[in-house]
């Protein structure tokens, strides 16, 4: 099983996972996967870039399907597709076409097609990517170059591409190509600056330059990671925007300060005849008591001596 939970995954990384039974030497520089922020499930084709099980000389370019490639995984929304990568057999000359160690057609990429029912992708609209994962002849070390393909979708549209169609055949585009209408991105994790990314907004007139231009974009040094494709892509960076950013507070509109009516004073009252003022204290002595009118009495006469 190939899809996993998107959300409450948190465990499961902590847990080693099984991988494909397969000795592709791919599987050493990372995995793809595809991340479903859609509302609604796809149907996920990984083609080309296997073994073919023996050099076919009168059938170099059709009929080269393995059981594996006419198999689609279901994505149901919320969830993600997960595989480890495949390496490229690179084409030695032009007329190079099989490669008999690698078993593998010579030149030979890996393409995802997404799709909203598992009929064969042939004859319905597709979203697709690709990559390559190879050591190209003159290049001194392995690359990935990988892009995003819709000329296929609407089915019937003739490759009509971002740039050259009008404002209804990209709306059209919008709504034919699975998971194109909330916004598709490709992208290498971990990010890095030698790995560009691809991301198309899916709005109206907001025309996506970044598709249709194969191996233009590339991962020119040597690396380990995964590459992934987000489908309503939109849809995950709002949700993003919503985390990052403060708790809204109200927007409040200052209240004047009113400014308070005066009192009139009341006007001081005169203390009345008949209210006694209280004491106010004083730090003077006591006054001594005023002196009698009346003269003392004369003192007594002396007594006679006895005679």
């Amino acid at each position: 099983m190939r899809i996993f939970n998107i959300v409450n995954n948190t465990l499961s990384y902590l847990l080693p996972r099984p991988m494909l039974q397969s000795r592709d030497p791919g599987e050493a520089f990372g995995q793809v996967k595809i991340f479903n922020w859609c509302d609604e499930g796809f149907y996920v084709w990984s083609v080309g870039c296997r073994p073919i099980h023996g050099y076919k000389p009168n059938n170099l370019t059709q009929g080269l399907e393995t059981i594996e490639d006419t198999r689609p995984d279901y994505l149901p929304p919320m969830k993600y597709f997960i595989e480890p990568f495949r390496m490229t057999c690179p084409k030695q000359y032009p007329s190079h076409g099989y490669c008999e160690v690698e078993d593998k057609v010579a030149g030979e990429g890996v393409s995802f097609k997404i799709t909203r029912n598992n009929a064969p992708p042939m004859g319905q609209n597709i979203t697709q990517f690709k990559y390559t994962l190879a050591q190209h002849l003159g290049e001194q070390s392995i690359t990935l170059r990988y892009e995003i393909s819709m000329l296929d979708c609407p089915y019937g549209s003739n490759g009509i591409h971002d740039d050259t169609a009008t404002l209804e055949q990209h709306e059209a585009k919008l709504n034919a190509c699975p998971g194109y209408n909330h916004g598709v991105r490709l992208r290498v994790d971990p990010p890095t600056d030698n790995c560009p990314e691809i991301l198309c907004h899916g709005i109206k007139g907001d025309k996506c330059d970044k598709k249709y231009k194969p191996a233009s974009f590339t991962c020119d040094r040597p690396f380990n990671k995964s590459l992934i494709m987000d489908l309503c892509v939109d849809r995950l960076l709002q949700a993003q925007q919503l985390l990052q950013m403060p708790s809204p507070s109200p927007q409040l509109t200052p209240t004047p300060t009113p400014t308070p009516t005066p009192t009139p004073e009341k006007p001081k009252e005169t203390p009345s005849s008949k209210e006694t003022p209280l004491p106010q204290p004083s730090s003077a002595k006591e006054p001594e008591p005023p002196a009698s009118s009346n003269p003392p009495p004369p003192p007594p006469p002396p007594c006679p001596p006895n005679g």
